[in-house]
């Protein structure tokens, strides 16, 4: 009795991952469910972990190594650290590219949820062309126009489902999860991120890959220069390893100009998404404020149904706007994260 409790008990704990991961397939998918699960899935995230491995172990060989030089060793734990950094950047990377499918999913939704109101007008003007051709008050072309008008939409409709299909089939491939349904991004789950520029670089000179590299790499020449400058080493060995070192300073200050550019870019690019963001805002409450509007004059009888199904879609747009602008915004933050590491 006490082997099989401890046979089932193995199985449940055993099962335990595959449990969570089918109970987030049957749970609404989140943007903080998407940024945890994206580094999980990437493969250049497993591949950069797989060199930091390397990496380790490589150092620890040579510092067991009793035949390895101080500057062996040393060049070793840059390695280390030079992974480190290209993983940071992999996951960060993988956090965008996860982000972007979130997106896609989202707006393919909204896309489907809107061809449909769009297909649904139509069907409406289409019926009632027939019923005033019926009676005689309308003309054959125009009812011939009307029922185009339905068969393109319904053409719209059955494409934008096929887009949303991809687009879930693509966050499913990359998460490695089913995605049932998803929960759009919320103004409040935005980043807050008002560094200056000055304060970005600050940040950078302590997690820049790029800056990292370069001061890795005159740090290497320094130790090169130090250990040949002295009386038992050729003029020449000498002067190679001082041009070393001033080509590394050089590099250094080109690594400096390029992540300052970048995240200058990369800041305003920040500031045009937010201002994207705002005008969507307010385009997005005036057309709130005119489907209110319509909503009461259908209700008073001074519009036609359809007159209120478009003032609807109207809408339906205005929201769909301010979710895509939304989308950019939340992006334009994790590109600028990525600035200041990569």
């Amino acid at each position: 009795m006490k082997l099989f409790l401890k046979l089932v008990l193995s199985t449940l704990l055993l099962a335990g991952p595959a449990l969570a991961q089918n109970q987030l397939s049957r749970s609404v998918l989140t943007v903080a469910d998407v940024l945890r699960l994206a580094p999980e899935s990437s493969r250049a995230v497993a591949d950069a972990r797989n060199a930091v491995q390397e990496a380790e172990r490589d150092l620890r060989t040579l510092e067991y190594d009793p035949q390895a030089t101080p500057l062996e060793i040393r060049a070793a734990s840059r390695d280390v650290e030079a992974a480190r950094d290209d993983l940071r950047v992999a996951v960060a990377q993988s956090r965008l590219e996860g982000f972007n499918l979130f997106a896609e999913l989202v707006e393919a939704q909204a896309a489907v949820d809107a061809q449909e109101g769009a297909a649904q007008v139509a069907s409406i003007a289409a019926r009632a062309m027939e019923a005033r051709f019926e009676a005689g008050a309308a003309t054959e072309t125009e009812l011939a126009e009307a029922q185009s008008e339905l068969a393109s939409a319904q053409r719209t409709l059955e494409e934008s489902r096929t887009t949303l299909q991809f687009a879930r089939d693509s966050l499913e491939a990359f998460l490695g999860t089913e995605v049932e349904s998803v929960r759009p991004l919320r103004e409040a789950q935005l980043p807050d991120d008002s560094r200056s520029e000055d304060e970005l670089m600050v940040a950078a000179a302590q997690d820049n890959r790029r800056l990292r590299n370069a001061d890795r790499t005159l740090a290497d020449a320094q130790e090169q220069l130090a250990a040949v400058d002295n009386a038992y080493s050729a003029a020449r060995e000498i002067e190679s390893a001082r041009e070393r070192v001033q080509n590394a300073e050089e590099a250094g200050t080109d690594a400096r100009d390029t992540v300052r550019l970048s995240i200058r870019q990369a800041r305003a690019n920040l500031n045009a998404t937010q201002n994207r963001y705002e005008n969507a805002q307010a385009s997005q409450r005036s057309a709130a404020e005119s489907f209110r509007a319509s909503e009461a004059r259908f209700a008073a009888g001074t519009i036609s149904r359809i007159a209120l199904e478009e003032a609807q879609l109207s809408y339906e747009s205005a929201e769909s706007s301010l979710q895509s602008a939304l989308h950019a915004l939340f992006r334009a933050h994790l590109q600028l994260g990525i600035a200041v590491l990569e």
